[in-house]
């Protein structure tokens, strides 16, 4: 009895204590009768009865970075699948970061045959210690799959100031190999690697808020991936992808060194709004104060010409064609399939300074697999061709880029698709190009296809190449989209106002005054034909004043109006060679697609070879 009775005590003094340690931990009411935590205001005080606490401000982290744990240091923890919701032991991300992946098992379109579960599977994550796949510090985050390809990568939501223009960027190196030496990518698998920004901090990489950058391919070297973008709610999102194409036995990508910044001295734009499937999506706005007025005069530069010598252009035929027709430039398959197409680009630089238009016509007379591309990018080109597989040439279609495959048919600006076509389109479209200085300092963009404005963007990127066909040597021959390039021009902006003279007189507000003096030609003169001449901008008197001393005259090169019929058009092109000087021997056939055995031959293409150049195709 005297035992039950002192276990009887010891069960009541646990309850008491027990309960005595709930009361003591229970929230204590608040103002409104609702229970919660005692609230501190940011001195460290107590909260004083009727007192509210101010939205955080939102501080800039000491080195700028507003991304958490940048350098994929420190500890790397376990996470559950995404889809599943169950714990997966090779799913290892370095804290701060979340992951994802698309789950989609399915063949490529161009390999209905294969076995699907080798394509889209779940990579592995870890962390990588200890070798040159580490940029800088202890470790940097891996992913991969083995004998499968995937499409994954990373994430991380954060915070900045509401209003602001942000710079993300990260360094990755990539792995991609048939083989098992580490230190080189043997027969890769086609690795795509690009970065993307959510200005409105989603977390669902479907989403098509993201804006991507173009995918790059570039193997065993640290390569810097970066991208711009405006956040007006101060939520934003940064996305990093990886995405091989053929399932090697090694498809391993490593990432290190992530930044996320705030841009000082930017301007406020209306975020852009993501591409739709209609011909012509709404334009994105400009940034306030980016907004260029209208142009006074559109000043004709120069009108590229085609003529037989392709003076103003720089070419390789490849494997293919460069058929010059003096107001157009075709650029066309040979009888039988080729793993380089041709490649013509453009001579002389595009300006350094002020506003201009660049206007072209393009069409692509027939589409494949093998797609074409017009780009302008922010780099000069000097036609190096690249490996399909390895990294693509840097800026080289990166502010413009005018595509058509049987897949697709866009066109984008800043890596971000405003115009979509129908696939074998080959019709021409008329494209400008609009390059404004703001004050500001980035670049305002304005682009319209087929007279019709369907997209704004802003960069600091400003064009250095124009170029046409493809730079890229396939591993497998075939037949190529072929392209028709005409009505290339560039028209110089000039406008009559301080806002827009050349940055080094808009400081000072002085606006040149310009007296044209129109030069008499005599009755017995003959009028000169097929020249342009161009008066340089005037330079200005110590009074600041310029005087022009004559009036630009420019005779732009004669059209020819492509049809649907490519024999019509060459047709019209030859004869047009033959007005200028060249006498082709041709000998017309018609080209149907489907009928290989009536394809032109070697013959039947327009032979445009000035005398002592046998380099021509």
């Amino acid at each position: 009895m005297r035992r039950c009775r002192l276990v009887l005590a010891i069960v009541l003094i646990n309850l008491v204590l027990l309960a005595g340690f709930a009361l003591a931990s229970a929230p204590s009411p608040t103002r409104n009768g609702s229970s919660g935590p005692y609230e501190r205001d940011p001195s460290g005080g107590p909260l004083v009865a009727g007192q509210s606490i101010s939205p955080a401000v939102v501080a800039a982290p000491v080195d700028g970075n507003y991304l958490h744990n940048g350098g994929m240091e420190g500890t790397f923890s376990y996470r559950h699948d995404p889809y599943t919701g169950i714990w997966a032991g090779e799913l290892e991300v370095a804290d701060g970061w979340e992951l994802w992946y698309d789950n989609r098992q399915q063949c490529p379109p161009d390999q209905p045959d294969c076995n699907p579960l080798s394509y889209n599977r779940r990579p592995e994550y870890k962390p990588e210690r200890g070798t040159a796949r580490v940029r800088t510090g202890q470790a940097s985050q891996k992913f991969f799959t083995t004998y499968g390809t995937h499409t994954a990568g990373l994430y991380q939501v954060l915070e900045v100031p509401p209003g602001s223009w942000v710079r993300f960027s990260i360094w990755v190196w990539v792995w991609s190999s048939n083989r098992d030496n580490p230190q080189y990518s043997f027969v890769p698998g086609a690795y795509h690697v690009s970065v993307g920004l959510d200005p409105e901090g989603g977390d669902d990489w479907r989403s098509e808020r993201i804006q991507w950058t173009t995918p790059e391919v570039a193997y065993d070297q640290w390569v810097p991936l970066e991208i711009e973008g405006y956040t007006a709610s101060g939520q934003i999102s940064a996305w990093t992808r990886g995405a091989p194409l053929y399932p090697v036995k090694h498809n391993d990508s490593y990432w290190d060194d992530a930044r996320l910044v705030v841009l000082p001295g930017t301007p406020d734009p209306t975020p852009t709004p993501s591409p739709t499937a209609t011909p012509y999506p709404t334009p994105a706005a400009t940034p306030p104060g980016g907004e260029p007025p209208p142009c006074s005069i559109w000043r004709p530069v120069w009108s590229a010409s085609f003529a037989a010598d392709l003076a103003d252009w720089h070419w390789d035929a490849g494997l293919g064609r460069v058929v010059p027709l003096g107001s157009q430039l075709l650029l066309t398959n040979r009888e039988t399939p080729a793993d380089a197409f041709a490649l013509a680009w453009l001579a002389q630089p595009l300006p350094a300074a002020g506003d201009y238009q660049l206007s072209l016509r393009v069409a692509f007379p027939s589409a494949t697999a093998y797609g074409t591309t017009v780009g302008v990018g922010s780099h000069p080109y000097d036609g190096q061709r690249t490996l399909a597989g390895s990294h693509d040439r840097y800026g080289l279609e990166n502010i413009l880029r005018i595509h058509q495959s049987t897949a697709h048919f866009r066109i984008d600006l800043l890596g971000q698709t405003y115009w979509h076509g129908q696939p074998r389109d080959s019709t021409p479209h008329h494209v400008t190009l609009d390059v404004r200085e703001t004050p500001y300092g980035p670049i305002a963009y304005t682009l319209a296809v087929d007279g019709v404005e369907v997209g704004r963007a802003v960069s600091y990127w400003r064009p250095q190449s124009l170029y046409a066909g493809n730079p890229v040597v396939m591993w497998h021959s075939g037949y190529w989209t072929e392209v028709r390039l005409d009505e290339v021009s560039l028209l110089s902006c000039i406008n009559y106002s301080h806002a827009y003279l050349p940055l080094a007189l808009r400081d000072y507000g002085v606006v040149p005054t310009f007296t044209p003096i129109v030069p008499t030609i005599p009755p017995d003169t003959a009028t000169p034909t097929n020249t342009a001449t161009l008066t340089v901008m005037p330079s200005l008197t110590p009074s600041m004043t310029a005087t022009a001393t004559a009036t630009p005259t420019v005779t732009l090169m004669p059209s020819v109006t492509p049809g649907a019929n490519l024999e019509q058009d060459v047709t019209q092109g030859v004869t047009q060679g033959v007005t200028q000087g060249v006498t082709p021997d041709v000998t017309l056939v018609p080209y149907d697609r489907e009928d290989r055995s009536r394809a032109p031959s070697e013959e039947s293409i327009p032979s445009a070879t000035p005398a002592g150049d046998a380099s021509l195709p």
